[in-house]
């Protein structure tokens, strides 16, 4: 299941949260250099994740239509879309933050739909 969260990359949205409000957000197209080393850190972190039935509030929110990433000061919890099925599955690991640094790339600057409201691009 996390394989699938670990095909080609397409367009994403990132918000990143300071107590529960967005301060900053950005659109990752597809095959930028962002969304390889997020691309990028999920193979080289594909293993070690565990189903999740908890509740997170958002930190570093990546999304795009099968698949729903955030990321807090220690756990990484991973939503994918089964295809068949059309199901969600929860999957959380314990990380290093230091591991997703290249995060810190989020713009402030260019506006994306606030977090839900995407249609096509995927709800969370």
């Amino acid at each position: 299941m996390i394989d699938a969260a670990c095909e080609a990359p397409s367009t994403a949205y990132i918000y990143d949260y300071d107590n529960r409000i967005v301060t900053k957000s950005d659109t990752i197209a597809a095959n930028s250099p962002l969304a390889l080393e997020i691309h990028n850190w999920l193979n080289i972190n594909a293993d070690g994740w565990h189903i999740s039935y908890n509740s997170f509030a958002p930190n570093i929110i990546i999304h795009n239509t099968n698949m729903n990433l955030n990321i807090t000061a220690k756990y990484a919890i991973l939503k994918i879309k089964n295809p068949s099925s059309g199901k969600w599955k929860y999957f959380q690991k314990e990380i290093d933050i230091t591991d997703i640094d290249f995060l810190k790339q989020i713009k402030a600057e260019q506006p994306v739909p606030p977090y839900g409201t995407q249609g096509a691009a995927g709800a969370p």
